[in-house]
């Protein structure tokens, strides 16, 4: 029985690559052949990694900032994660950037328990508004550096 229902989605999160500053040797995910890869352990950025044919090893860690860190330090080649995240993180801590993005079709949304039917539809229309007045492009280059 479904207890929540979301909102229309407010990004698509798709998945990324993160790599140090200054790494031009990867850009796509055939660049990954022969590499070390970061993934936070029993997401989408795993599962996403374990289909990439050549890749080095797979290292899984408890949390995406611990691969943050073994990347910073050069233990891992890349990282695969969700890209709005990855997008985040390399925009506030420096020393990474974002190489490219995987189209795995993922969005996010706000969860609003189910039978709340006035918020869900208030929730939608302001997603619409700030899309539409480009109040949504600005919140998003704040964050994450740039528009998709």
């Amino acid at each position: 029985m479904a207890e929540i229902n979301f909102s229309d989605p407010y990004i698509d999160s798709n998945q990324s690559i993160a790599v140090q500053e200054g790494n031009t040797s990867i850009k796509s995910e055939a660049d990954l052949a022969g590499k070390v890869v970061g993934v936070q352990v029993d997401t989408t950025g795993q599962f996403t990694a374990e289909e990439i044919a050549g890749i080095k090893e797979i290292r899984k860690y408890d949390t995406i900032l611990l691969a943050f860190e073994d990347l910073e330090l050069g233990r891992v080649d890349a990282i695969m994660n969700d890209y709005p995240v990855n997008a985040y993180i390399s925009k506030t801590r420096g020393g990474t950037k974002v190489v490219a993005t995987i189209k795995t079709d993922e969005q996010y949304g706000i969860g609003i328990k189910q039978g709340n039917d006035d918020l869900l539809d208030a929730i939608n229309e302001a997603l619409a508004d700030i899309k539409a007045d480009g109040t949504y492009d600005e919140i998003f280059a704040k964050w994450f550096g740039e528009t998709e």
